[in-house]
């Protein structure tokens, strides 16, 4: 029988199920204990109602629970709005016939520790008969209702009777590892996975032992003793856990999540629900693969007694892989090999090696090098920067690891099909024998590039998923697989679902979904138990999942990007792809014609000054067409489309009979096109009823749950078989067959690109009879879906077509806006100019194309693309600002009268402020304006200079503040609804400012992070009730007084002076960091606290991972550094060299690769020969190298670059700058 370190690789999988297994073992031990005290219990309980009432009858069991309680009881009865019918009382309490039942209750209630029992667990008639009747009493409210035993009951709620009876308070001489392991039992059952640390299961299994083990009552019983020698041979490895055994552990973890987010989906979080479902969904993938270990051990013992063996059941296994990538690569070669140029070409695909041109992608990472980190510490906003990443392997690897989930997000039309695709027939060309092709412009000019990549190698098998072509209501990413994929390979019937499940959990596989914003997650689908998901499904072991999508679709969502490893973003092409693009392109139309002068073309399109049109392919594509077919270029959106709309009808007419205009009095033929569709697109003014057709579908498919999908019902009602012919043919629409394992071929239809589909439905709604009607349906529709990529599209259109569409479509972005804004913790600078940018785009759209539009400027973003003196139209629109950003650049000055003007006027509006004067000079605000502001959620101020106080105690609304070097007297603060707080003044040396709380207020429970440096607290800082406070900085702050308490703080910075002239509160501070499990980086400089005991805390840290200590003392002490540590800096700290020697030692024992930095630290008690010779012969090849030395003068510095490369399998570790005095003493 296969043993769970067989089945699971990972090991702090593996250690969750060791522990769980651990305090399986220690109930069994406290069952008899437990059984023979509540026994007891029930004899007291039964005496003390007998011989209080002198009853005659000693026992009862005629009454009910309900009948027992009295009726109101808190945290029992509850009542129907606007009545008194008690929800938990049939009907009024009756007093015990024989006078026992209700001083039962009383002697239950005196005993529990906090006087309210468990009511709602227990059955009265059965307490005379049953003691663990009454043992529920003392039990959690929920899950416990039908265990009738001990046996039933599960560590908790046994632990639980321990804490809340009061009979157990003299049967232990320590009750404070009761505490310790039901707050494991509750972190466990809430965390959002099943895995724990090495270095938390020998605390896990000794707080077990010492229960076991207390000497009081239980430690001197025989099944006690059995139990700790269990654990005893369980944490030494003794004994293994069966996968019979693990399965048990593993659903009786399922029952108790699903049980746990059946109560919390009713009156908690999102955020824990959410935590829940993931482990529901970590449950599940481990149970499905322990079913399929077991199908596939059944097998073989099968096998085996049909004469096969092992070896041969495994041999057939690898050669069905085989034979299914084969398939893949066969499938990929004939469906998803080419790139399409659109219906314009003779030829409408073409090999990728001849067309595709390798785009500038970039990683979006979160600043948070150490540098950054000392001059902000936190940054406002979560600031971002792109990396550019110089091969393919980059876009799998985060921090020297493998990367599971990457989300690529570009514009329309940045190419991430085209990439999708690209990266599908490299795995081709790279992993099987069937993809032997001629080597393409591809090939052969980016070599360097492709040959590089080594990691696309390692999948067995790539599942390339167009999500557009996904039908509604399927969530799971093998369903989608096994539907989409599979019933187009060669030997389909070969692969079922069970061999699909096996190869995704046992084969490393990479899973590309392409166009997540054109797929919809179901809202209402039953088996998703995650709030707000907009993602696939995937919870395979071994599976990369790459998905690709517009900016928009995560970022409107509730899904936070920190779910995905790697976030990489396709930006548009520099001049070089350009030029590379263009003349690939004009190869291909070099087939019919004689194409088209490359240089001539790009000169022409800087002389017109619309270089903005060659950003993406697909604008490429369209405007060489129009090139060549000698059409001006033109500066509208609208009209672009228009013409090339004229030329694909010009080409269908071309290749097949013109379609049939019949005359009939059809309301289409009367109605006129907008506009942008000029006198010489001619063919769109004859097939205007068909375009208007077309636009009737666009407009359907917008609105369906399937936005980019029409099947062929609807296609058929809405054109005749010679108008679906005729518009095959023009390549507006396309047409696909899509196999079904068991049913026949099902059709469906796709526009030639998302911005077609946008163009046509706003044409359709323009010269529509129920044009109002019909708008407001499709943005509310929209609005619903939360697809404002789409509806933002559709508002550019909408300018260059009708004033009162694109009004509509832009006060419907504008409140999806505003909501959004109003309900985040922080409203982020990109967003407001995203949107500001999108206004000023609809309104040159209209101006371009002569539309009069009447929309409102509520972002506002003065910066160096926008002023008073730009668009003046729009800036004397602008009323009930929203947002208001003000930047100052080099050669860019904001007028501060007209910024104060425009907080004046919008005060009882604005919710966004930001004012960043970094670049400016001398910029002097009057807090007045500010101060005036009563429902501003977001506000960031910096590098400018308040000449008033800063009072924003009427503010009951702000949700995030930033004042980042800014010169002021004080801030009076409201900071109830605070999530965000960053208080830092002017870089001068003298400067600080003071920071007052408005009457009876405090930080609360939203807070998540906390910078305060350089400021002085007017009474008590109070951050007791943050519960989910994850990042702290607190850098020479002076106050009265300071409550804290413990938090899940994963990021603290602590530097110099925090307390008053009369206390120092560091050991308050360092107190709720001792034993911390969650904090990963800490940064401290200039402890005014002993730094022993700063050391030591940082000792039990377990899972730090980056540590910065600077300007220290730690001569006297040795750096013991937590084992998981990754990162560390000494900044001018002082050591001995005992310890440096310690510490370069421990450094090398680390499993995990380490980078480690050294400046300016002063080494005490020895000279620069000494380290020299130490560092020679500690740094030997192949564990050490040393770059180059340079030694100087004694007391100064000299720097010692080290990379140490660890011994085995381990990724290099780094030691960089080692810099340091030497000083003899």
């Amino acid at each position: 029988m296969a043993t769970c370190a067989e089945i699971i690789e990972d090991e702090e999988t593996q250690n969750c199920i060791k522990c769980l297994y651990g305090m399986k073992i220690t109930r069994n031990g406290l069952i008899r204990f437990t059984n023979d005290v509540m026994t007891a219990f029930r004899d007291q309980a039964v005496d003390d109602a007998n011989e209080n009432n002198s009853a005659k009858h000693q026992s009862c069991s005629s009454c009910t629970t309900k009948s027992v309680v009295p009726c109101p009881t808190r945290g029992i009865c509850s009542f129907l709005r606007g009545t008194r019918a008690c929800k938990f009382h049939d009907s009024l309490p009756q007093p015990c016939p024989n006078k026992l039942c209700n001083h039962m209750l009383l002697f239950i209630m005196r005993n529990h520790k906090y006087g309210a029992p468990s009511l709602k667990n227990t059955d009265a008639s059965a307490w005379f008969t049953n003691a663990w009747e009454i043992a529920k009493c003392f039990c959690p409210p929920d899950g416990y209702i039908n265990a009738k035993s001990a046996k039933e009951t599960d560590l908790n709620g046994l632990l639980s009777i321990f804490e809340n009876c009061v009979l157990f308070e003299d049967k232990f001489n320590d009750v404070k590892c009761i505490g310790e392991i039901r707050e494991y039992c509750r972190n466990l059952r809430h965390s959002p996975n099943m895995q724990i640390p090495n270095t938390e299961v020998p605390r896990i299994f000794q707080v077990l032992r010492n229960l076991l083990s207390d000497q009081k009552d239980i430690g001197t019983r025989q099944e006690a003793k059995q139990a700790l020698e269990q654990l005893n041979e369980l944490e030494s490895n003794n004994i293994t856990i069966s996968m019979e055994e693990t399965k048990i552990i593993l659903a009786t973890e399922r029952q108790a999540a699903e049980e746990c987010q059946h109560k919390q989906c009713q009156d908690t979080q999102g955020e824990l629900i959410n935590q829940i479902a993931s482990r529901l969904d970590q449950i599940t993938m481990l149970l499905e693969l322990i079913e399929q270990r077991s199908r596939r051990q059944s097998t073989r013992e099968t096998a085996t007694n049909d004469g096969e063996t092992t070896d041969t059941v495994k041999m057939k296994y690898d050669e069905k892989v085989k034979g299914f990538a084969e398939d893949l690569c066969i499938l990929y070669n004939k469906y998803y090999s080419t790139l399409p140029l659109g219906p314009l070409f003779e030829e409408k695909v073409t090999p990728v090696e001849d067309m595709f041109v390798i785009p500038t992608l970039t990683h979006l990472k979160t600043e948070t090098t150490s540098e950054k980190k000392r001059e902000d510490m936190f940054r406002s906003g979560c600031n971002t920067f792109q990396e550019p990443i110089t091969s393919i392997d980059e876009i799998f690897m985060r921090k020297n690891k493998r990367a599971t989930t990457i989300y690529l997000e570009g514009k329309t039309g940045f190419g991430k099909t085209s990439y999708c695709t690209f990266l599908t027939t490299l795995w081709c060309r790279k992993n099987s024998k069937v993809n032997e092709r001629r080597q393409g412009a591809l090939f052969t000019e980016n070599s360097a590039y492709i040959d590089k990549s080594k990691i696309l190698e390692e999948f067995k098998l790539l599942f390339l998923v167009p999500l557009r072509s996904v039908e509604a209501g399927i969530v799971d990413v093998d369903d989608m697989i096994y539907k989409h994929i599979i019933p187009n390979l060669a030997h389909k019937d070969t692969y079922d679902m069970a061999f699909l499940r096996e190869v995704l959990n046992e084969e490393r596989c990479l899973i590309v979904l392409d166009g997540l914003d054109e797929w919809l997650h179901p809202s209402r689908h039953t088996s998703c138990m995650q709030k707000h998901c907009c993602l696939p499904h995937c919870s395979f072991r071994n599976c990369v999942l790459l998905i690709s999508s517009k900016p928009g679709k995560i970022a409107d969502s509730c899904v936070a990007f920190t779910e995905f490893e790697n976030r990489l973003a396709l930006q548009k092409l520099d001049e070089r792809a350009r030029r590379i693009l263009v003349e690939n392109i004009s190869k291909r139309l070099k087939k019919d014609t004689c194409g088209i002068n490359v240089v001539k073309f790009l000169a022409e399109v800087e002389k017109d000054g619309i270089q903005d049109f060659l950003s993406n392919p697909l604008t490429i594509v369209q405007i060489m067409c129009l090139w060549h077919d000698d059409k001006s270029f033109v500066d509208s959106r609208c009209k672009v489309y228009c013409q090339i709309l004229n030329m694909l009808l010009i080409r269908a007419e071309q290749k097949s009979a013109p379609l049939h205009i019949s005359q009939s009095s059809d309301e289409k033929e009367n109605v006129e096109l907008p506009p942008c569709f000029t006198d010489d697109a001619e063919c769109c003014h004859k097939y205007k009823t068909l375009l208007l057709k077309l636009g009737e579908l666009a407009f359907k498919s917008l609105k369906s749950d399937n936005a980019h999908m029409l099947d062929a019902r609807t296609v058929t009602k809405t054109l005749s078989s010679e108008e679906e012919k005729f518009t095959l043919c023009t390549g507006i629409l396309s047409k696909h067959e899509q196999s079904e394992k068991f049913a026949r071929k099902v059709c469906y239809y796709n526009f030639l690109h998302s911005t077609y589909q946008e163009m046509l439905c706003c044409l359709y709604l323009v010269c529509a009879q129920r044009s109002d009607d019909l708008t407001k349906e499709l943005l509310n529709k929209l609005e619903g879906k939360m697809q404002k990529d789409i509806l933002s599209e559709f508002f550019v259109f909408s300018c260059g077509m009708s004033a009162k569409i694109a009004n509509s479509a832009h006060e419907k972005i504008l409140k999806m806006k505003h909501d959004q804004m109003k309900t985040c913790d922080r409203i982020k600078y990109l967003d407001v100019r995203n949107f500001r940018d999108l206004t000023l785009k609809g309104y040159q759209e209209s101006k371009n194309d002569g539309v009069e539009i009447n929309i409102s400027l509520r972002q506002c973003v003065f910066d160096k693309h926008m002023d008073s003196q730009s668009n003046p139209e729009l800036w004397n629109k602008m009323e009930g600002i929203y947002s208001l950003a003000c930047i100052w650049h080099k050669q860019f000055s904001i007028k501060v009268d007209e910024m104060n003007k425009a907080i004046q006027e919008s005060r009882d509006s604005l919710l966004y402020v930001f004012i960043n004067g970094e670049h400016g000079k001398d910029i002097r605000c009057t807090s007045a304006n500010l101060n005036a502001c009563y429902i501003l959620h977001t506000l960031e101020l910096r590098s400018i200079e308040l000449t008033d106080i800063l009072d924003l105690s009427n503010c009951q609304t702000l949700s995030s503040l930033t004042i980042a070097k800014v010169k002021l007297s004080q801030i009076h603060l409201n900071p109830s609804k605070l999530h965000y707080c960053f208080l830092r003044p002017i870089d001068d040396k003298d400067n600080s400012f003071k920071l007052s709380f408005a009457e009876n207020k405090t930080f609360s429970a939203n807070l998540k992070e906390l910078t305060l440096m350089k400021v002085n607290v007017i009474g008590e800082l109070d951050i007791s009730k943050c519960q989910h406070l994850d990042g702290i900085c607190l850098w020479n702050v002076s106050m009265d007084s300071l409550k804290i308490s413990e938090h899940p703080i994963k990021t603290c910075f602590l530097g110099d002076h925090i307390g008053n002239d009369d206390k120092s509160y560091w050991p308050d501070v360092l107190s709720i960091l001792e034993n911390s499990t969650t904090i990963v980086e800490l940064y401290v400089s200039g402890s005014e606290y002993k730094s022993t005991e700063l050391l030591r805390t940082i000792q039990t840290m377990s899972n730090l991972r980056d540590l910065q200590l600077m300007h220290i003392d730690c001569s006297e002490s040795e750096l013991n550094f937590p084992k998981r540590l990754e990162r560390f800096s000494l900044d001018e700290v002082k050591l001995s060299f005992d310890a440096f020697k310690v510490l370069v030692s421990t450094v090398k024992s680390f499993q995990q690769s380490i980078e480690c930095q050294f400046e300016g630290c002063e080494i005490t008690n020895t000279d620069s020969n000494a380290i020299e010779i130490f560092i020679t012969e500690t740094c030997k090849p192949p564990s050490y190298e040393i770059d180059h030395k340079v030694f100087r003068s004694r007391n100064e510095s000299f720097p010692i670059p080290i990379n140490i490369r660890s011994p085995g399998p381990k990724v290099d570790p780094n030691i960089k700058n080692l810099g340091f005095h030497t000083c003899v003493e």
